[in-house]
Order: C-alpha cells, then structure tokens, then sequence
C-alpha cells in the first residue's frame, strides 16, 4: 500500500473546525471543568503553604537555641499535607473528567453525530475518569518509573500516548489497552499513511503546545517581577489583599496563567481526535 502525506495543516485544521463547531461545549468545559478547579486550587494552596511556612518560621525562633523534637517540626505541615493530598486528588478527577468530556464531544462531532452539550459530555467524562483513573494512574506511574533511566524512550511514549484518551471515547478499550495501541501506534496500521508520519505529527503537536506552555510560565514570570525592572511600580506590586499572603497582580497573573495553561490543555483533544480520525477513517476505506 503507497503511504499517503498526512500533513500538519491538514490536521490543525480539522481540529480548528471541530472547536469552530463545538465552541459553546468547549468553551463551557475548559472554563468551569479546568480553568476553575486550577484557580482555585493554586489560590487556596498559596493561602494555606503561607500559613503552614508561617508556622514553621515561628518554630524555629522559638526554639533558635533549642533542638527541635521531630514531632514539633512536622506539626504545622501536617495541618496542610493532608488538604493539600484532598483537593490535589479533587482537582486530578475533575480535570481528567472534563479532559474525557473535551474528547467526547470532538470524537462525535467528528463521527459526524451532534455532539452531546457541556453538561452531559461532563457527566460521560465523569463516568470515564473514575473508571479509568486507576489504569491512568497505571499509566503514569509505568512512565515516570521508567523516564528516570529511560529518557528519551519515555518521552516518546508520553507524547505517542496522548491519542489514548481517544481510543478510550472512540473505541470504548481500556486505559491499559488503549495506552499500548496509542505508543505502539497500532490505530495507523493497514492505513496508507506510514507510522513515521503519525509520529511526527505527534511530535510536532506536542513540540508546538510545550513551547506555548513555557512562553506562558515565562511570560507571568516577567509580569510577577515586573517591578525589578521599573521600580515605579513597586507599590503597586507589593499590595496585600488583606489577610491573603498574595496582593491583586499575584491573584491576576495567577488566574490568567491558569486560564492560559488550561486553554492549551483544551486544544488537546481536538487534535489528537483530528490525528486519529483522519489515520482512523483511512483504515476502515482501506478495508472496505
């Protein structure tokens, strides 16, 4: 079979399409399923690390000349751990709900059924998380296990596995089967396109969304220590929202990086789904 070119465009483009179509869905997800679980869970990490970094300061003057009991130096983290450890698992469900409800509605509107609405495309992608956490967690753990010693092959698994939420929605597999299709590239085989191609595509998607990703975290960088630069501004930098340890240019630079990092995480599925469908629908002519 003669390998056919799966360009780039081609799939930028389909997935600008899908969000086009699907904007109302979309934007409803990544603004309350992603962007406000993010911000409010940075916020009340930064309230409460500043309580328990409060407490532990107060220990050490008190006890400056004293050794200090194992027991006395973990007291006033253990009042932030255990918050820290609920809402950290909170938030991980809730955005993998609303990641599997993004590809939900991609992956209909790309069979070319009417994609379901935010709330019951949430509803499926709750469904799904709290299925298929447990394998997710699988998943990650295999990788950051393995990515210590084996970098470069880690790497490339990860950015291979980003189709497996997909082939979840799509083909209604396990985390653990659709994981091994998606790195090994199992969904391009029996297609006209070569598995050089998909993988570049994966590589170029992921490239393209990481730089984003840290023109973004440098960018509010840059803001947060603005005032280095033009000392004028300082004052204005230096203000304090009254009991909270952070002032308003802290609470806005950390709202829009959330608002901007979730953005990009929501570009995800169109993309991948546009990668997958395009290889996908291939396979099946291909058998026809």
């Amino acid at each position: 079979m003669e390998a056919a070119k799966l360009t780039s465009k081609g799939i930028w483009q389909k997935a600008w399409d899908t969000l086009r179509s699907t904007r109302r869905q979309t934007v409803i997800i990544t603004a309350a399923g992603l962007v406000l679980p993010q911000v409010l869970a940075d916020l009340y990490f930064d309230t409460t690390a500043a309580g328990a970094a409060a407490g532990m300061r107060a220990l050490f003057e008190t006890h400056a000349t004293k050794k200090i009991a194992f027991w006395h130096l973990i007291e006033p983290m253990l009042a932030f751990v255990g918050p820290f450890v609920g809402t950290t698992l909170a938030v991980i469900v809730l955005t993998t709900a609303a990641y599997f409800a993004l590809v939900t509605v991609a992956v209909e509107h790309m069979r070319g059924e009417p994609p379901p609405s935010a709330g019951a495309a949430y509803k499926l992608g709750l469904v799904a998380a709290l299925k298929r956490l447990p394998g997710i967690v699988v998943v990650l753990f295999l990788l950051s296990f393995f990515g210590q010693a084996f970098v470069p092959p880690a790497i490339l698994a990860a950015v291979f596995g980003l189709v497996t939420p997909v082939i979840v929605v799509a083909e209604g597999k396990g985390s653990l089967r659709a994981a091994a299709d998606a790195v090994t590239l199992r969904y391009a085989r029996r297609t006209p396109f070569s598995a050089w191609g998909v993988a570049f595509n994966l590589l170029s998607i992921a490239a393209t969304l990481y730089c984003a990703f840290m023109l973004v975290t440098r960018g509010i960088l840059e803001l947060l220590t603005l005032d280095e630069i033009a000392p004028a501004l300082h004052g204005l930098w230096s203000l304090r929202a009254g009991e909270l340890p952070f002032g308003p240019i802290y609470l806005l630079a950390s709202v829009t990086e959330s608002a901007l990092l979730m953005t990009l995480v929501a570009l995800m599925p169109a993309l991948t789904a546009a990668l997958y469908f395009t290889v996908a629908q291939r396979r099946v002519i291909a058998h026809a």
